[in-house]
Order: C-alpha cells, then sequence, then structure tokens
C-alpha cells in the first residue's frame, strides 16, 4: 500500500503530538503522587475517555473485532458480559477506594487489607496481565505499521513501544491520561 504525503504527514502529525502531549505532561510532574496518581484530579470526561481509549485498543480492533465478524452475533453479546463487568465494578467496586487514600496500585490495597505476601502477589500478577496487554497493543501497531507503513511489524512495535515508553516514563499518569483522551477524541 502506498500511502500518499498528506497520508504520511498526518500520521508524522500524529506521532508529534502524541510525544508533545507527553512532554508537556511531564513538565507538571514534580512528586511521585503526581507521577503515579496524577493529582487524583481528574473529571468524569478524562476518566471515561481514559477508559474508552484504553478498552477500545488495539486487542479489541484486530482481535475482537475480527472475531465477532467471524463468528457472528453470539460473539457480540458474549462481550456484553465484559461491559456488565465495567458497569459492576463502577458502582460497587470503585466507590471503595476512598477507604484507601493512600494507595497507588491494587498491590497498596492488598497489602494493607492482606498484608506484604499479598501486595507482592498482585504486583506480580498485576505485571504480567498488563504485559500481555501491552504485548497485543505492540503487536497490533507493528502490524498496522506493516501494512500502511510497508516496514516489519517488529520494527513497528518497537517504534511504538519507544513511543509510549518515552511519554509514560517520563510523564506517569498524567501523561497517559493525557494521551488516552487524544487517542479517544481521535
Amino acid at each position: 500500500m502506498n500511502l500518499s504525503i498528506i497520508d504520511l504527514s498526518i500520521l508524522a502529525l500524529y506521532v508529534v503530538a502524541v510525544i508533545s502531549i507527553g512532554w508537556m505532561a511531564a513538565r507538571k510532574v514534580k512528586t511521585l503522587d503526581d507521577f503515579a496518581t496524577g493529582g487524583r484530579q481528574y473529571t468524569s470526561f478524562f476518566i471515561t475517555a481514559t477508559l474508552a481509549s484504553s478498552f477500545i485498543g488495539g486487542g479489541f480492533t484486530t482481535g475482537l473485532a475480527e472475531k465477532a465478524y467471524t463468528l457472528g452475533l453470539i460473539y457480540v453479546i458474549a462481550l456484553w458480559g465484559f461491559s456488565l463487568k465495567e458497569i459492576l465494578v463502577a458502582k460497587y467496586i470503585a466507590p471503595q477506594m476512598v477507604k484507601f487514600p493512600t494507595a497507588y496500585s491494587v498491590g497498596d490495597i492488598m497489602g494493607q487489607l492482606y498484608g506484604r505476601r499479598a501486595k507482592v502477589f498482585t504486583g506480580i500478577s498485576a505485571f504480567l496481565v498488563c504485559a500481555g496487554i501491552l504485548g497485543a497493543q505492540l503487536m497490533a501497531f507493528g502490524h498496522i505499521c506493516n501494512v500502511l507503513l510497508g516496514i516489519s511489524s517488529q520494527l513497528g512495535a518497537f517504534i511504538c513501544a519507544l513511543i509510549v515508553m518515552a511519554y509514560s516514563g517520563s510523564g506517569g499518569m498524567r501523561a497517559v491520561v493525557a494521551n488516552d483522551t487524544l487517542h479517544f477524541c481521535v
């Protein structure tokens, strides 16, 4: 597939926007709390945008959507379970988080409730889940780069990993929420 100069310019502009937003967010990070929670001052719009952007990512568009297309309506109905789970979490679990104002992660909450071993186990489990999700996202991005730009999937995934590490590693939660909001709006 040959992309026009306009298409390539749009892609380049998008990458520059992502990096710039991450850099601007990083400039506001002064403490560990800023990095880990972004100051805990997000409106419903930003929370919704971040969750939607995270859940409707590369894994969804290249995996779940394909399955719904090939397997039909039954797969769409099965996906409603995921939405129901999110609604139940928002209604019953999220309001309980106010009991843990100093927690930065689920591991911190588990540690406060059940001790250090539970915190470590939760941390390792969360790391493995997130590594799997990140791997799926990077694979999807690599495949998209292969199709659109003609570069290898591995190189596309590597470039994506560098971009994500640059903005999230420097700006923490502020950069992630800002970029997720951009992705949601796009």
